[in-house]
């Protein structure tokens, strides 16, 4: 017969696994603009969408929930690459729970700049340099990896027509 404290021990390593088994399907990787680079050229599908978003604005859970439905409808056509802006991986995270997202989402590395102001506009300048444009800043950037053609938008939502577009090639 077991004892309470055998019970109790096995009770926690059966806890401990099973949180182990939950966080680990909250992956958040850490960025830079030559990994992404790498890879919306190394993409097998036909095209990709990178959005920033900022997980401590007041609208980031609806936000996390639209990616969701862009990444059920076209998940299997279109990369998306939904990078934040932070610092704190538990923001982040905070909203996966909140939202029941299983997706991957992405912070931009720190070693960017260590300004969060500012690493959103170094980001972006980095990107379009290693993909050999003008430096833009944007906030939607929609890539054709057919014909490697970019579209910028300065807008939060990313845009069905534009998608259809992307698609269509």
């Amino acid at each position: 017969m077991m004892t309470r404290t055998a019970k109790f021990l096995s009770l926690l390593t059966l806890l401990m696994i099973f949180t182990g088994k939950i966080y680990a399907q909250h992956k958040i990787t850490h960025l830079s603009a030559t990994e992404l680079v790498e890879k919306l050229y190394k993409g097998d599908k036909r095209a990709s969408v990178v959005q920033y978003w900022i997980p401590n604005c007041a609208t980031a859970e609806s936000q996390v929930q639209q990616f969701k439905i862009w990444q059920e409808t076209y998940g299997n056509q279109i990369d998306f690459y939904f990078i934040g802006i932070t610092n704190k991986d538990s923001l982040v995270l905070n909203l996966i729970d909140k939202t029941n997202y299983t997706y991957p989402l992405y912070i931009i590395d720190a070693t960017v700049d260590a300004n969060l102001n500012q690493r959103m506009q170094t980001f972006s300048m980095q990107l379009n340099q290693l993909l050999k444009r003008k430096p833009q800043s944007f906030i939607t950037l929609y890539w054709n990896n057919k014909k490697q053609a970019i579209q910028l938008d300065r807008k939060a939502t990313i845009n069905g027509k534009k998608l259809t577009k992307l698609l269509q090639g």
